[in-house]
């Protein structure tokens, strides 16, 4: 009885201990079941995103246009994980093969989550790799993620870029740290343009924790994630001739969230049939301008209930209900679990944010807290689903991981046994 009280502790003591190598087993082993899962799928793709996806990239190696019907040029779509999908088509590639190339990313994902989590952490910390360790296996154990792994979504490959954002954010002194942080910023939002928001966050913070040469920092990130991001704007104008930034979609993901029928999974099917009706003969940038103004006319003249509709959506985002078409993905057992797997997230977060006297957070941990529930005030202008929220998920379970790693430190610290392998001994 007297070993099983103190079973916690051994496991905590091996974490930090061999933390590692328990990371690099358990990626292995999700990265072969990620193959047997993706193989075992098949090519059934039960979304629409995922076939228009599809389509764009068998457009770009057949033709080198990117486009989903082959006639029209597309800009709806971001186009990362378009150009992903082509290089592995031009390959041989097949659907089982565009899931198995997103178990991959997955698999980074979680080695990078392990090395970011250590370094905010301190390396040479207690319980430093105990909280790298927790964080992915925190991951592991939420499943959506495995799910959307398997799905030709660009949230896998946005994540990697994400997380990857963030590691680099950590040790970005140097201009050449910097110009790195603003590439991988660039390709991120031509991977999921939503992070968008997340830029400025990201400005504001360089500028209050970089202390010597305050501007160098953000202008830096910002000119060389301008630099990425250019190109394909340059596309865009030459395809349009107009100024499209990154995708012409905004206006239809406005309507979507905005109209009069929209509920909290979307809007009536009807509703934006006659809407995309009244701009057909328009090419994309000029369908979406129209599209946008249509939404805010309609959003004018309802602001009372547009504005309660919107924190409704602030609500939904942390949501573990999903609300979509693909009806052959919903059941209640994954309703189940995915409360199972992320309340208790959410809550320990809520905890930690509650005990900020008891345990202050760092500047890293500032602008984990900022990016996530911006977030949610970001995806409200539009329409919030679960999938949107799962890049930002790995910014919650860092801070769960170094929030648990925390107390244990406070918690051994007023003991006269300062360590866990003392406490064992």
């Amino acid at each position: 009885m007297h070993s099983l009280k103190r079973l916690p502790l051994y496991v905590i003591a091996y974490l930090d201990r061999w933390g590692g190598r328990v990371v690099c087993l358990l990626i292995s082993l999700v990265f072969v079941a990620g193959c047997f899962y993706s193989f075992a799928l098949g090519d059934h793709l039960p979304y629409i995103d995922e076939i228009d996806y599809q389509a764009i990239a068998t457009h770009l190696v057949s033709s080198q246009f990117f486009s989903n019907d082959g006639i029209e040029p597309n800009a709806d779509r971001a186009p990362v994980w378009p150009w992903a999908m082509a290089g592995l088509m031009a390959l041989g590639a097949e659907v089982p093969h565009f899931r198995v190339m997103n178990f991959v990313f997955f698999c980074l994902t979680l080695w990078l989550l392990y090395l970011l989590v250590v370094q905010i952490r301190g390396p040479s910390r207690r319980l430093a790799v105990f909280a790298g360790s927790l964080a992915t296996l925190l991951a592991v154990g939420y499943p959506v993620l495995f799910y959307s792994a398997g799905t030709l979504f660009p949230q896998t490959i946005g994540a990697l870029l994400f997380v990857l954002v963030l590691f680099l954010l950590v040790h970005s002194q140097t201009v050449w740290k910097q110009v790195a942080v603003g590439a991988v910023f660039g390709v991120l939002l031509l991977a999921v343009p939503m992070f968008l928001f997340t830029l400025p966050i990201v400005l504001v913070w360089l500028t209050v924790v970089r202390t010597e040469h305050r501007l160098r920092a953000p202008a830096v990130v910002l000119l060389a994630c301008i630099a990425v991001v250019s190109g394909w704007t340059f596309r865009n104008y030459v395809a349009f001739g107009m100024f499209v930034p990154l995708t012409s979609s905004s206006g239809a993901a406005l309507l979507w969230g905005n109209a009069p029928e929209a509920t909290i999974g979307g809007a009536e099917v009807d509703y934006l049939i006659d809407a995309y009706e009244k701009s057909d003969g328009m090419n994309q940038a000029q369908a979406d301008k129209f599209r946008l103004k249509l939404a805010l006319e309609q959003m004018s003249n309802r602001k009372l209930e547009v504005i309660g509709f919107y924190f409704y959506k602030v609500l939904n985002h942390f949501s573990f209900v999903n609300d979509h078409y693909a009806k052959s993905e919903i059941a209640i057992w994954k309703t189940v679990l995915m409360a199972c797997t992320y309340c208790p997230l959410l809550l320990l977060l809520i905890v930690r944010l509650a005990l900020w006297r008891r345990y202050p957070l760092g500047h890293f941990e500032i602008l984990l807290v900022a990016i996530y529930f911006s977030a949610a005030f970001s995806y409200a202008i539009f329409h919030t689903r679960i999938r949107y929220r799962l890049p930002y998920d790995y910014a919650l379970i860092a801070l769960v991981a170094l929030f648990v790693s925390q107390w244990l430190d406070a918690r051994w610290s007023q003991r006269t046994q300062p360590t866990v392998n003392e406490e064992l001994a």
